[in-house]
């Protein structure tokens, strides 16, 4: 009869354990991206929209794929070169690392893209002041998907395990960065979004009074509803009532 060494024991908790660990963050990703294109797709049937979707969705991805999956894949590609340097060389903190890498005249990444996205950042800031294009439905959990795909093939030479804890922290980061309200339009137009037709007047005041609202103002009477962004009469948004109940949602932004 032949009894499992304790070597043997420890390979096989190691394996359980991987595959424990895999299963785990699979499913808490997988439960992040569906509660995101849920809320996403329920945003789809608001009466308000800031323009026309096949246009909108052809500059909202790409654009926020460039300002927020760039610098999270760019900063992981960093961390990871900047671990094997480590490995290669004792006794290097991980901060003097990282600095070396964008100097390495080997490779372009991953100096060259943080490098341009540093450039460019202030226009990506100016754009989104003017029209914040990712609290447009379906743009950033999108943006996760491009970011999950990138950080699976970035980490390659890591384990399974490794790879797909990875993935969804990274994933999970672009998600969040929906919610960092960077402008004040951010917050104003998010809250739009929740506003369905044929709501009533105090259903619609509870949504726009949200805890992510900054409300400077706002008007009450039989046919609309107006609230200011914080930066005050410069952005308005405007819920038009009939009867009551929400008929359309108008945005106006400087």
């Amino acid at each position: 009869m032949c009894f499992p060494t304790a070597g043997n024991k420890g390979k096989t908790y190691a394996k359980v354990t991987r595959v424990l660990v895999s299963g785990v963050s699979v499913s808490a990703g997988a439960l992040l991206l569906s509660i995101a294109f849920r809320g996403e797709l329920e945003a789809l049937s608001s009466p308000f929209s800031l323009g026309d979707k096949p246009v909108l969705y052809a500059f909202s991805i790409p654009i926020t794929a460039f300002g927020v999956v760039v610098p999270i894949l760019g900063s992981a590609w960093l961390l990871r070169s900047a671990s094997i340097r480590m490995r290669c060389e004792p006794g290097l903190t991980l901060f003097k690392a990282a600095m070396k890498e964008p100097n390495r005249s080997d490779v372009l990444l991953p100096g060259l893209p943080l490098f341009l996205w540093t450039l460019l950042l202030p226009l990506y800031l100016v754009i989104e002041a003017f029209i914040p294009l990712s609290v447009v439905p379906l743009t950033t959990p999108v943006c996760a998907m491009l970011c999950a795909l990138g950080g699976y093939r970035l980490f390659k030479e890591f384990n399974v395990t490794k790879r797909i804890t990875i993935v969804v922290l990274l994933s999970s980061l672009v998600l969040a960065t929906e919610r960092v309200d960077w402008n004040s339009q951010k917050p104003l137009i998010r809250d739009l979004y929740k506003v369905k037709s044929g709501i009533t007047a105090a259903e619609a005041i509870q949504i726009m009074q949200g805890p992510f609202m900054g409300t400077i103002n706002n008007s009450v009477d039989d046919e609309r509803l107006t609230y200011f962004s914080e930066r005050g009469r410069a952005d308005i948004a405007t819920i038009i009532l009939i009867d009551g109940r929400v008929a359309s949602v108008h945005f106006s932004g400087d």
